[in-house]
């Protein structure tokens, strides 16, 4: 580096200056003043700062060689649109220097500044060269002013962007969340049901199959919503009415397990009965009984009237709209406590294409004619009746009245009647 270069680069402050009245330009000393560039007296001049092996990598004004390094300083200063140069480090062979003029400084391009091992950069003057923009706030220079502004990042304010804003005053937590402001922006607390940096995403709460025994999830705003199947309830359809606490056999373990042996061989040991329908529960109308319990296979029908217990099985489904007999070899109809003190008993159907009767204003019916039959609001007439027919489920031995032996008469009102199916089915 030559002697010329070498005083320009050290000294600390330098004004390169032109007088317009005088035409020759020259170099004042400026130690101590505190202006970086104006035109005082018809003289122009700026105040530069040497930043050693650097680069400021931005389009230039104009490139030329100089022999003194200090022409490329008031080539800059005369031109209002330079900012500030590059300046080779080296002279070449020949005792050229490389000097770049450039349109803007090194505080609005902080990205494009870099350190090089061929170039210093100069650089007018500037209280930026402090960074008082606080919390990545950017520094812009005002020269004529000797002064400078800060251009705040999001969330801060004032001279120096030294305030934090509240940057929960927007209320920016969608969907009911809440804010929290923090140091450098905000945190939101989510509602139930939402997620999200602002509580944007409703989360599909039903994907994670929240709704217990087949039970239907509805998603909403805040959480969802079970729709249970038959014999469930419940928050997510957990709890079911099953076989075990029957209305009618339920406190009776003789007769639950009788009944549960009778059911083995077509459902095996461990079938879920969930309850369909209870008259005394859900209404003495068959075509209750038949909107709850159609197109569900493996039911069992069980009847009480006064103390007697009887019913029937079928492993394919009621169906009101057929209006007909539905065909099964697996049905049975059942007594546990009879008229004439029997034994339990279960007699499997001998004529399957009649075993089972579907019609809407009917409720469950067994047997062409039928051997048992629940006629539709039950609990107001005599239109129910029971009858041993013998040719479509065969009577059992030692029976003396088929008419009378399953209700206690040929025509009956019930106290109450249930069907359960097995769940998952």
């Amino acid at each position: 580096m030559d002697i010329d270069l070498a005083l320009f680069i050290n000294a600390f402050a330098l004004i390169i200056s032109v007088s317009f009245t005088k035409g020759t330009p020259k170099v004042i000393d400026a130690r101590g003043r505190a202006i970086s560039r104006g035109v005082e007296d018809g003289i122009a001049f700026a105040n530069f700062k040497a930043h050693k092996f650097s680069y400021l990598n931005i389009s230039s004004l104009a490139s030329d060689y100089v022999l003194k390094a200090s022409e490329c300083g008031t080539s800059c200063v005369n031109i209002p649109s330079c900012f500030s140069f590059n300046l080779a480090a080296f002279s070449d062979i020949n005792g050229n220097i490389l000097c770049e003029l450039l349109p803007s400084d090194k505080y609005n391009n902080s990205e494009k500044f870099d350190s090089s091992q061929i170039f210093h950069h100069f650089s007018i003057g500037s209280l930026c060269i402090s960074e008082p923009c606080q919390n990545n706030g950017t520094c812009i220079s005002l020269y004529e002013k000797n002064s400078y502004s800060c251009l705040c990042a999001n969330l801060f304010t004032g001279r120096n962007c030294q305030t934090e804003v509240d940057a929960c005053a927007s209320n920016p937590c969608l969907n009911n969340g809440s804010c929290t402001d923090r140091v450098n922006g905000f945190d939101c607390r989510c509602a139930v049901g939402f997620t999200g940096q602002l509580c944007q995403t409703d989360i599909d709460v039903c994907a994670s199959d929240p709704c217990k025994n087949s039970g239907t999830c509805i998603d909403r705003n805040n959480g969802y919503d079970c729709v249970c199947a038959v014999g469930f309830f419940g928050p997510q359809c957990a709890t079911g009415e099953y076989i075990y606490n029957s209305a009618i056999i339920g406190g009776n373990p003789s007769y639950l397990s009788q009944l549960l042996l009778y059911l083995q061989p077509n459902v095996g040991n461990n079938a879920q009965w969930v309850l369909c329908y209870r008259a005394s529960t859900h209404g003495w109308e068959s075509s209750t009984f038949h909107e709850r319990c159609d197109g569900r296979p493996n039911t069992v029908t069980i009847v009480k009237v006064g103390d007697f217990v009887f019913g029937g099985y079928t492993d394919i489904p009621w169906e009101a709209s057929r209006s007909s007999y539905s065909n099964t070899p697996n049905a049975f109809i059942y007594s546990l406590k009879d008229k004439e003190g029997l034994a339990p008993f279960k007699s499997i159907t001998t004529a399957p294409s009649v075993a089972i009767f579907s019609r809407i204003d009917q409720g469950p019916s067994f047997g062409q004619g039928h051997d048992i039959h629940i006629s539709n609001n039950a609990n107001s007439n005599q239109n129910s009746h029971t009858h041993w027919y013998g040719s479509y489920y065969p009577l059992p031995s030692g029976i003396v009245k088929s008419d009378s032996n399953l209700a206690g008469t040929y025509k009956f009102t019930p106290d109450d009647y249930e069907v359960f199916y097995v769940n998952g089915s």
